[in-house]
């Protein structure tokens, strides 16, 4: 007789509204709730600080911020939740952080071993390279993915993309394959719905756009590893294109300057971050998503659902499910020249550019909400039984 799911425990240490690992944590959490009533679960989230820690149907543990440095930081939370995992007991106890010893690791943050040899190639000088070698903070977390894909408790990896499994079998080679399991984002398919041209035409006035231009919409933190300054150069000779940016970096006036300097801050429009994405989504033509490492990013997903094409690198985990020219396009990893034909074809083609959200919408009902939590339940059983 298959063994009842009575506690579970997710672990990530904080909540950001635009965090896009935040974000599926919270959709997972809606769905297990309606499943929790029924099957009396008891769900805790272990975290330093979460969005929802009023919601009484999740059962918060908050664990107190502890050291000065972000290598301090991190040591000090998963040594924190380690002793937590010690003294308490859950059926499942599943981590979206790289700290070893827990049943299930969902790596929505990727390889950060990939990331790091991908930002050399692209992104570093010869110094820089050589400084992140020796990085306090990147040595900590690269020991602990060796750790945490070597520990004996470690019962499965939820990679989000087939990519992700590639990249933890190429930089470790000795995890399980059969630990490795693919269960694609989940989509609120009846949150995020396409708009016609009358509501289109609306979201425009509202945020005081263009009524008739191709407008772009790039969303997400973290502007470097996204590939905002790729964008900003493709968009040097896109010159159809209006920019809208969502989302916040510490070096935001850094992308501001480089804007002015590429002559295209007139067409570039920084938006900062919005906890709610779907009037820009309404407003605009086309999400793109140049980013250098992303193993399945949300918005991708959201756009889709939304009715919008995509452009997007073969650096990004969803570039599997694209069909190109079919639901968008994908460019190979830094090239700017690529980027921006891909633009200049769509822009030309205000048709192929409509047809392609037609296309996107059909691709996103395939993943709904509810498929990534039957899957993730059917996962937590198969751990119970074996």
């Amino acid at each position: 007789m298959p063994k009842s799911l009575t506690s579970i425990a997710f672990v990530r240490r904080s909540y950001r509204p635009d965090g896009g690992a935040e974000r599926i944590i919270a959709r997972l959490l809606e769905g297990l709730v309606t499943h929790a009533q029924a099957e009396q679960l008891l769900i805790h989230m272990i975290a330093q600080k979460w969005q929802s820690a009023n919601d009484s149907a999740v059962n918060f543990i908050r664990l107190k911020k502890r050291g000065l440095t972000r290598t301090q930081q991190f040591k000090a939370f998963s040594h924190d939740v380690r002793t937590l995992l010690d003294q308490q007991q859950f059926d499942i106890v599943q981590s979206h952080e790289r700290i070893p010893g827990c049943q299930i690791y969902r790596a929505g943050d990727g390889v950060h071993k990939q990331w790091l040899e991908l930002r050399k190639r692209f992104l570093a000088s010869k110094l820089q390279a050589l400084s992140w070698d020796f990085s306090a903070y990147h040595r900590t977390l690269l020991q602990a993915e060796r750790e945490l894909f070597a520990h004996p408790r470690l019962a499965h990896v939820i990679c989000n993309s087939q990519q992700i499994k590639t990249d933890i079998l190429r930089h470790y080679p000795a995890t399980d394959p059969d630990k490795l399991v693919v269960i694609y984002n989940g989509i609120d398919v009846a949150r995020y719905q396409p708009v016609d041209k009358t509501a289109k035409q609306r979201a425009r006035a509202r945020l005081k756009l263009a009524p008739d231009k191709p407008l772009a919409l790039f969303v997400g933190s973290g502007f470097e590893r996204k590939g905002l300054g790729l964008l900003l150069e493709a968009l040097a000779s896109a010159s159809d294109w209006v920019l809208l940016v969502v989302g916040g970096d510490k070096r935001s006036p850094y992308y501001q300057a480089l804007a002015e300097r590429l002559g295209v801050a007139d067409r570039v429009r920084f938006c900062g971050v919005c906890a709610d994405v779907r009037p820009f989504y309404a407003a605009v033509d086309l999400l793109v998503h140049p980013a250098y490492y992303d193993p399945a990013p949300n918005v991708v997903l959201e756009a889709l659902a939304c009715g919008l094409g995509v452009v997007l690198s073969d650096a990004c985990g969803n570039a599997e499910l694209i069909r190109e020219n079919q639901e968008g396009m994908v460019v190979p990893v830094g090239s700017r020249e690529k980027l921006a034909d891909a633009l200049s074809v769509l822009s030309a083609d205000r048709e192929q550019l409509a047809s392609l959200g037609v296309r996107g919408r059909q691709l996103a009902l395939q993943f709904p909400l509810q498929r990534m939590v039957t899957e993730m339940i059917g996962l937590y059983q198969n751990v119970l039984d074996t």
